[in-house]
């Protein structure tokens, strides 16, 4: 079963670009799509990015991901010296 058949993503017509056999070559940002939550990825030699369930995005390219969210923690102290 595909990641995102029983989550109940809607996927772009067509599919995605891995659908298509595209390699992703960055996560450029991420949206909440009707509750559910997507990633824009850009595919090589695409000129246009797309909107990936990230059901999708988890399962096809992880290590992308959670570099993706590394980028953009922050970290809070409240410790002064």
């Amino acid at each position: 079963m595909e990641p995102d058949q029983d989550s109940g993503d809607s996927m772009p017509p067509g599919g995605t670009g891995f659908d298509r056999g595209l390699e992703a070559e960055k996560i450029l940002g991420a949206s909440d799509n009707n509750g559910r939550l997507t990633f824009l990825i850009q595919f090589k030699g695409v000129d246009q990015a797309e909107m990936v369930p990230s059901t999708v995005a988890n399962v096809k390219i992880p290590q992308m991901v959670i570099h993706f969210y590394e980028e953009r923690m922050w970290w809070y102290s409240d410790n002064e010296d």
